[in-house]
């Protein structure tokens, strides 16, 4: 099993993973990543303000994004 911290000013990632071994020709690899991202855009936010489409439609992104990744993988082993 082996984990993976990142830490950045405005994200941070961790990850896990573990090998599993079925039998002597297949393993099972479970992977598990989660993502945590600030942004205050200017670009988005406007400064607070929406963005407005022509149609009355908006554009908005919240501040703090979180991303959670689940994986699975089976390998087998041509002998």
């Amino acid at each position: 099993m082996k984990a993976n911290v990142r830490r950045l000013p405005r994200e941070s990632r961790d990850s896990i993973y573990g090998k599993y071994t079925l039998d002597k020709s297949s393993d099972i690899k479970v992977s598990l990543a989660h993502q945590r991202y600030y942004s205050n855009e200017w670009f988005w936010n406007n400064n607070g303000v929406p963005f407005f489409y022509s149609d009355g439609s908006t554009v908005t992104q919240k501040d703090q994004q979180n991303v959670t990744f689940l994986g699975a993988t089976y390998i087998y082993k041509f002998q």
